[in-house]
C-alpha cells in the first residue's frame, strides 16, 4: 500500500495502477481543473469524428467508472480536509498575529486581532436596533421616559432638577 493514499473509501494505489495511460491523463486533467470534455480531449482520446454530445457522454462515463470515481472522489475529500479551517487553528493564528503586532508596536492591529479572536469565539454579539425616523415619534418615546426633557427638546420649557 502506498503511503499517503489511504482513505476512508480504501487504498487508491490499486485503482491508479489499474488505469491506462489515457485514463491517468484524464484524471490528472480533471484534477487540475479542466472540464470533463476538455480533460477527455487533452488526455488523448480520439474525438475528431465525434459530436460534442457524444464526447460529453464518453467523458461522463469515464468520470463515473469505478476506479476513476474512487480516485477523484478521494482527491476531492483530501482537498476539502486540507482547506478546512478549524476554530482552534483560527484562534491560534489570530493569537500569533496579535503577539507579532504587539511586539512590533502596532497596537491597533494587536487589538483588532484580539477582537477577531473574541468574535470567532462567540464573545461578541452584533446588535442592530431600528430607530424610528419620525422625530415626533422619537419625542413621544422620550416623553414617556422623561416628560420634562421632552418639553425642553420641543422648546417649551426648562428641565427641573
Amino acid at each position: 500500500m502506498a503511503q499517503g493514499k489511504k482513505t476512508v473509501k480504501g487504498d487508491t494505489s490499486d485503482a491508479w495502477e489499474s488505469l491506462t495511460d489515457l485514463q491517468r491523463n484524464y484524471v490528472v486533467n480533471l484534477a487540475s481543473g479542466m472540464t470533463q470534455i476538455a480533460a477527455y480531449k487533452a488526455a488523448g482520446y480520439s474525438h475528431e469524428n465525434m459530436s460534442d454530445p457524444a464526447i460529453r457522454v464518453n467523458a461522463s462515463r469515464l468520470r463515473n467508472s469505478p476506479n476513476i470515481a474512487l480516485i477523484l472522489d478521494t482527491l476531492a475529500a483530501e482537498s476539502l480536509d486540507a482547506a478546512r479551517v478549524t476554530m482552534s487553528d483560527h484562534l491560534s493564528e489570530l493569537a500569533r498575529l496579535r503577539m507579532r503586532a504587539e511586539a512590533s508596536g502596532n497596537y491597533g492591529a494587536a487589538v483588532q486581532a484580539e477582537q477577531l479572536r473574541g468574535k470567532a469565539g462567540g464573545l461578541y454579539v452584533e446588535q442592530h436596533r431600528e430607530v424610528a425616523e419620525d422625530p415626533l415619534t422619537i419625542l413621544e418615546e422620550i416623553r414617556k421616559l422623561d416628560p420634562d426633557l421632552a418639553d425642553v427638546l420641543q422648546g417649551g420649557g426648562e428641565t427641573k432638577h
